[in-house]
């Protein structure tokens, strides 16, 4: 089993089937999806900021995405187990949906991310194609340890050669330093909130989290120890 820090969690219905259809309704009213190279990504995706749209937003419960993650790597314990005062270290860089079309915008190529924690939650089914690739389940060959599920759902997806294929609604959470792309859609529009994560780090057991959430798809190459990547 693989380190929280270095593994994919998964977290099944984190959104359920209305609350997904309901922001890709409110993404196409506003209908002004960009092209360009922005602040948010390595490279140029087709997306709407929902930081950007105070509608969105208001559609997208920030509070339980901080928990889930901060239980995946065990940072503090969660505002629902008595913490309700508790101010969480962590803080959205980006949030947004991209929007990939077969023959158009269809792939992203590997790259890193500029957040230490980054998670990607499909929207839509209808398309063929997509998910998210992992360098490190390529490397991993038909062993998926890595990959956490958490919770009772079997039902949010499979891995398939080093891709994560989720299910509308599953939230798939990661260190943004693992390499990873967008796969290839091959028929229909694939929808996707991705959102970039900030580490609040200014104590030193946030610090040695963040050291740990750094490129954990090859960590040796890292010159990283067995010690370093203990909690």
């Amino acid at each position: 089993m693989h380190l929280p820090a270095a593994s994919i969690h998964v977290f099944p219905s984190f959104l359920s089937s209305s609350s997904c259809i309901s922001l890709l309704a409110s993404c196409s009213v506003l209908s002004n999806w960009t092209s360009s190279q922005t602040s948010h990504a390595n490279f140029s995706t087709k997306d709407i900021s929902l930081l950007d749209h105070t509608s969105l937003m208001e559609q997208f419960n920030s509070t339980d995405v901080y928990d889930k993650i901060e239980e995946a790597y065990k940072m503090i314990p969660s505002r629902s187990n008595g913490r309700t005062n508790a101010r969480s270290p962590l803080s959205f860089l980006d949030l947004f949906v991209v929007k990939y079309t077969a023959g158009d915008f269809d792939e992203l190529n590997m790259h890193r991310d500029g957040s230490l924690i980054s998670f990607t939650l499909p929207l839509s089914e209808e398309h063929e194609g997509g998910g998210t690739t992992f360098e490190c389940l390529q490397d991993d060959g038909d062993d998926h340890d890595r990959v956490l599920v958490h919770g009772v759902n079997t039902d949010w997806g499979e891995v398939k050669n080093g891709t994560v294929h989720a299910r509308a609604g599953t939230l798939v959470v990661h260190s943004g330093k693992m390499m990873h792309g967008g796969g290839k859609v091959t028929k229909n529009n694939r929808y996707v909130l991705v959102g970039f994560l900030h580490v609040e780090s200014k104590d030193e057991d946030m610090f040695r989290l963040c050291k740990r959430l750094a490129r954990f798809d090859a960590p040796e190459k890292r010159g990283y120890s067995a010690e370093d990547l203990l909690p």
